[in-house]
């Protein structure tokens, strides 16, 4: 069990797995700079019984195959992050709070090499009316020659009719 030992990556849900970087790399204590400063760190990508074992990086697309550590590059602005094939993940817009922007289209990124799905959850973002049923649901699958994007599955006062434009991401 390869993976048993690791305290520093973790699966955020199914499809993504963060490795942040937990020691100093560019400034020590009181913004001293290091010398020798490392901008890359090790990863392990592991084998996936159910999703194949291939694995996309989030930030640049690169793929790789599972069972295996590789060496990632660690800018400062951003987390060494991975996705395994057959995700879906979806991307809304950057937003300051729930109820802005609710129109705005998402991007559904698809990473390909295995059939999967992904399953919508929305409600309006505030209040407690998902409590009385005031929710919606809508199902994604991809089986490696399209997205299909499921009927929406009930309503709530504020929805609003979501479009999506869909990124099949390859490297």
């Amino acid at each position: 069990i390869q993976v048993y030992d690791i305290d520093d990556q973790f699966m955020g849900g199914p499809s993504l797995m963060a490795c942040p970087v937990l020691e100093p790399q560019e400034y020590g204590p009181n913004s001293t700079p290091l010398r020798d400063a490392h901008k890359r760190r090790s990863v392990y990508l592991p084998k996936s019984e159910n999703k194949g074992t291939l694995w996309y990086d989030f930030h640049t697309h690169e793929q790789y195959e599972g069972g295996q550590w590789i060496e990632v590059d660690t800018p400062i602005d951003r987390i060494p992050t991975f996705v395994p094939a057959g995700s879906i993940i979806p991307i809304g817009p950057v937003t300051q709070h729930a109820s802005a922007d609710r129109d705005a289209p998402w991007t559904l990124r698809v990473y390909p090499g295995v059939d999967g799905s992904f399953d919508i959850y929305d409600d309006a973002g505030d209040g407690y009316g998902y409590e009385q049923g005031e929710y919606m649901w809508q199902r994604l699958t991809w089986d490696e020659s399209a997205l299909t994007v499921g009927p929406v599955e009930g309503s709530y006062p504020s929805m609003v009719k979501r479009e999506y434009e869909i990124e099949i991401i390859r490297s």
